[in-house]
């Protein structure tokens, strides 16, 4: 684990494995085939191609890489698309199967693969992508230490292969508050107080879900991101911002700057107030004898920026199936999770698997009760667990987070929940499409 989608060159790709779309003789003739054969040595690549000599439909063989990024190219030969009446889609299944089984016969921990027969071969988007989907599903179930990425040259394959595509993208007019300015929210810092942060003026989840928390240790080598790190064409997944887009040097449209100064008062006052609960929680505390300091409270529901859409975040205390769970305002995420995966009766290889977070990450969380994960970690621990949109939402709170109206990312994955669709699978594959980062995959 786990499985990422990626906008980029397969050819320039650094995996143990490059798997590339092949005929049955072997010969390569074009399509992204060709490209990775120019970046690996053409002459050379052709004539290890030449000493197999065939490949039958549905079948998968492997050559050196040779200049690549790589250490092994997997030839996948799939069928052409004759109508979908002659088991056209078992056959793509078939080298799919075969093609991931090949890379790990010779040793591979890292597959990148193309859509396999979705070029000049005809296959429709939308069942070249559901083969895809499948095989490589059933492939990590039984190789979780394994991480597969599916690499594609545009979203247009991704976008047209999903069933609820358009349902996603009225959901997100809907819902999405595209214009908002930058405001302050209250999130748990690492010695357990609420503090005031600025959030980033963009449409994805705030810098904030990939940083270290303040005051933490070594935990940073141990899950937790940097934005600094983060590559938008790496294997962790992350979507490329739209690199046309002038109007930031990020490549995000940024607010209006003019929009609804009302909005930023009430994000002011409520920041103050705030601020003042604090102050009296010290004032309170200091006049306690020693060992009997109060509880400091939870912050206010947070509002969304717009006022014109300002709306509370769900009330959790309507919950009813685990209001014993999560009631407890003094349980740590990982405490919360652990409950709640023993009240589920789940297996933590279910869990993680589910989640699309490797083993390692999740063995972390298990063996620290303190270990507090990113906003994307915490979003597909809680799809693994079939939370609803208020458990989500409490869950969320435990490490820290919320979800917002100002984020895309999280509209969308508030669609699925509303669903009752928890395949990460199809949510990444909608969060792909609409250019958002990915859940699960990193600390």
């Amino acid at each position: 684990m786990p499985f990422t989608i990626e906008r980029n060159d397969l050819s320039t790709i650094a995996a143990d494995a490059i798997v590339v779309a092949a005929n049955e003789r072997l010969q390569i003739t074009g399509g992204v085939g060709l490209t990775v054969a120019f970046a690996a040595g053409l002459e050379e690549l052709q004539a290890a191609c030449d000493e197999i000599g065939f490949c039958p439909c549905g079948s998968a063989v492997a050559t050196p890489a040779f200049n690549l990024q790589a250490k092994t190219v997997v030839h996948a030969v799939g069928p052409v698309w004759q109508g979908g009446a002659l088991g056209e889609a078992d056959f793509l299944r078939s080298a799919y199967d075969a093609a991931l089984a090949c890379a790990v016969s010779e040793g591979a921990r890292s597959i990148a693969l193309p859509l396999i027969s979705a070029g000049t071969y005809g296959f429709p988007a939308d069942v070249s992508l559901a083969v895809a989907r499948e095989s490589i599903r059933a492939f990590l179930n039984h190789h979780d230490d394994v991480d597969v990425r599916l690499v594609l040259y545009s979203r247009e394959s991704v976008t047209a292969g999903m069933a609820a595509y358009l349902d996603v993208a009225e959901y997100v007019d809907d819902h999405y508050v595209d214009e908002h300015p930058a405001w302050g929210t209250t999130m748990l810092n690492a010695s357990g107080w609420y503090e005031e942060r600025q959030l980033v003026e963009d449409n994805v989840w705030p810098a904030e879900d990939y940083a270290q928390p303040a005051g933490a240790d070594a935990q940073s080598a141990e899950g937790y991101a940097q934005p600094s790190e983060i590559d938008a064409q790496s294997a962790e997944g992350y979507a490329q911002p739209v690199e046309d887009d002038a109007q930031s040097v990020e490549g995000y449209a940024q607010p209006d700057k003019s929009s609804s100064r009302k909005s930023q008062g009430a994000f002011r006052r409520l920041g103050s107030s705030l601020l003042e609960r604090r102050r009296k929680f010290s004032e309170d505390a200091a006049r306690e004898p020693s060992g009997s300091a109060p509880s400091m409270p939870m912050a206010e529901p947070m509002y969304m920026a717009d006022s014109a859409a300002a709306q509370v975040m769900p009330d959790v205390g309507d919950t009813s199936k685990l209001t014993e769970l999560l009631d407890s305002l003094d349980a740590p995420f990982s405490t919360t999770l652990l409950a709640l995966i023993d009240e589920r009766g789940l297996t933590d290889a279910q869990v993680y698997k589910r989640a699309n977070i490797s083993r390692q990450l999740f063995s972390k969380i298990r063996s620290d009760a303190n270990y507090r994960p990113t906003k994307k970690t915490a979003l597909g621990l809680a799809l693994a667990l079939g939370l609803d949109l208020d458990e989500t939402t409490t869950l969320l709170a435990r490490a820290g987070f919320a979800l917002s109206s100002s984020s895309k990312a999280d509209v969308i994955v508030e669609y699925f929940i509303k669903q009752g669709n928890y395949d990460i699978f199809e949510i990444n594959e909608a969060l792909y499409a609409f250019d958002q980062p990915l859940i699960g995959s990193a600390g």
